[in-house]
């Protein structure tokens, strides 16, 4: 979900043991409008010691997951398949999805399962992206575990809850033992947040793209260009370094056509 750096630190505050599980936004329906085009969402939002989040990733059960569209439209994002979206300007695949592990999921259980799978998002374009937003994404994570019917012995700590922290971020474990039909069997969960706060200057998508149009290369010949230099091939062809018509005879003649580039 999203959260204003404003409100952050108190959010953060919140309960994680009574939040985490709750924080999930489902279901969402075409909120279309000729301005903003489908965005998917219902614009409900989730509270937090009285702070209000967004969504920044829709959970449904029957399609794939569906991300902000405010990403999509600041980066100018088209769809490749199945919830992979690419730069229109720069053609680098920011958003990935894996398209077939979703379907292989859904022919065999019969339907698609709640799991999100994996989605991954280039650094880059999110940092500038909630840069952008002065906001935060935040993380609510919940997970259970219980020990049936086990051939081993696991002894843990019969405790309750404890308060801890995951990488700085508030957290809370329970650490019990359950009373089953036939058996006593060991429960634990965790419950935290996390804030992915927004871009350092150095891990930039726009940051990064800069500082790529200026590194330097040079061939084995020491010969030294930019990238603008070599734009169109201009670089080369005034170094001599041209194509021949049907390919080279020998290594040797290979590098006196085609050199070897090294970047710094």
């Amino acid at each position: 979900m999203l959260v204003d750096l404003d409100d952050i630190d108190e959010f953060l505050d919140g309960d994680p043991k009574s939040q985490a599980p709750r924080l999930i936004f489902s279901g969402g329906t075409p909120a279309w409008s000729s301005e903003e085009g489908d965005h998917w969402d219902d614009e409900s939002t989730k509270s937090v010691n009285g702070v209000e989040a967004r969504r920044f990733l829709t959970k449904l059960r029957y399609d794939a997951p569906r991300v902000e569209h405010g990403i999509l439209s600041f980066h100018t994002l088209v769809e490749d398949g199945l919830r992979n979206f690419r730069s229109h300007e720069t053609d680098d695949h920011v958003i990935r999805f894996d398209e077939d592990a979703w379907e292989e999921r859904a022919e065999q259980s019969g339907f698609i399962t709640d799991n999100l799978l994996s989605m991954d998002i280039q650094t880059g374009y999110l940092l500038d992206y909630l840069d952008a937003r002065n906001a935060a994404l935040v993380l609510a994570y919940f997970q259970s575990r219980s020990l049936r019917e086990s051939t081993i012995e696991v002894d843990i700590d019969d405790d309750g809850w404890t308060e801890l922290e995951v990488d700085g971020f508030p957290a809370k474990k329970l650490s019990r033992y359950v009373d089953g039909l036939d058996e006593r069997y060991p429960h634990i969960e965790l419950h935290c947040f996390y804030a992915i706060l927004p871009s350092s200057a150095n891990r930039s998508a726009e940051e990064e793209a800069s500082q790529n149009r200026q590194i330097p290369f040079r061939t084995i010949r020491g010969d030294s260009y930019s990238p603008d230099d070599v734009e169109n091939q201009r670089g080369f062809e005034d170094a001599g370094l041209k194509r021949p018509a049907h390919g080279a005879q020998s290594l040797e003649e290979a590098m006196s056509f085609y050199d070897w580039v090294f970047f710094e």
